[in-house]
């Protein structure tokens, strides 16, 4: 075999450790042979320049083994090189330059493939395949109506947002990221779930229709059709229509109650409910509504109002409630005084 071919063939071969106990000798021989300098050094340029044919060499050589074998092999002076001699001359090899020869050879080889190895690895490691998301969101005031990728519908409250990965579609399941409020309906997938993600809480479906709020420590999630799972770090619970599931971030305790649908889902009809709610409760909800700051000057106001406001303007809300509240207001664009009587 030419140096030439053992370039393409038998030294790829050796370096991925395919060689037989045969072949592995050879290369030694080759590599000793005076004569083959120049190709062993055209073979190291080779590797260095990536022209390894596509060939995938194994990093994880035991080193010490083929330490071993060059020894055995030089003391049984296998590495002697035949070649042709004058007649009754004997040709002879040295062992000890042999062997420094040759061990200086194969690490040289094993040296050049362990960094084009590493280098290789690195390059996958610098250039990962990083995810893009998409992101809507609202300002304070602000509603959205959202159709993703997969039919589902999501409608965005004020001062709210959604984060989604734009291969939404490609992906084992349909997950969503949520700061504020939404209202979604999802669109059935028995093979992808729907998954809202908010803080620490999940909630996962495969087809219904729910309302979920991040207020302040703790998630509401609101079912109004279909079924849910909603799970935090320590705990799960399966939610029915109308029950609604409190995630408490600060003690991680999950539990569900019942809620009224209007109350907590007629915002995404343009009703603004209050049940209950007292003047400071009143008034942060409009600020949230209409987004707008409220500047109040007297006592405030004391007991509760039950009322739904269905898509009015701020003005007309105001008027009723100052004869409720007895007080007298300005409006200037977002900002709104309130002087109590």
């Amino acid at each position: 075999m030419t140096g030439k071919e053992l370039e393409h063939q038998l030294i790829k071969r050796y370096l991925a450790d395919e060689c037989t106990s045969e072949e592995i000798l050879e290369v030694h021989k080759w590599i000793a042979a005076n004569e083959n300098e120049e190709a062993l050094k055209s073979l190291i340029d080779d590797l260095l320049n990536h022209k390894n044919g596509g060939i995938e060499i194994t990093p994880n050589r035991d080193k010490e083994l083929l330490w071993q074998s060059i020894e055995q092999d030089i003391n049984r002076k296998h590495f002697a090189v035949n070649k042709p001699a004058p007649e009754n001359q004997l040709k002879t090899v040295n062992p000890f330059f042999t062997f420094s020869k040759i061990t200086a050879s194969i690490a040289l080889l094993l040296g050049v493939f362990t960094v084009l190895y590493f280098y290789n690895n690195e390059e996958k490691i610098e250039q990962p395949i990083a995810k893009v998301f998409s992101e809507i969101s609202t300002i304070s005031g602000q509603k959205k109506n959202i159709t993703l990728p997969d039919g589902t519908r999501v409608i965005l409250n004020s001062s709210s947002s959604i984060s989604f990965e734009k291969e939404f579609l490609k992906s084992n399941e349909r997950r969503i990221t949520l700061k504020g409020e939404a209202y979604f309906d999802v669109t059935k997938n028995k093979t992808k779930p729907f998954i809202v993600s908010t803080n620490s809480v999940e909630t996962k479906v495969l087809g219904t229709s729910f309302n979920v709020k991040l207020d302040s420590n703790k998630v509401y999630i609101a079912l109004v059709e279909g079924r849910v799972e909603m799970k935090n770090q320590d705990n799960i619970i399966e939610l029915t229509p109308e029950e609604m599931g409190i995630a408490d971030m600060l003690d991680s305790s999950l539990y569900k109650t019942y809620f009224d649908i209007q109350e907590i889902t007629g915002w995404k009809d343009g009703k603004l409910v209050l049940k209950d709610a007292n003047y400071n409760e009143v008034m942060q909800r409009l600020q949230e509504w209409y987004g707008v700051e409220f500047e109040q000057k007297g006592k405030t106001p004391t007991g509760t109002i039950n009322t739904i406001y269905d898509n009015v303007s701020l003005s007309e809300v105001l008027l009723g409630l100052s004869f409720t509240y007895n007080f007298d207001y300005t409006i200037n664009k977002d900002q709104v005084n309130i002087i109590l009587k």
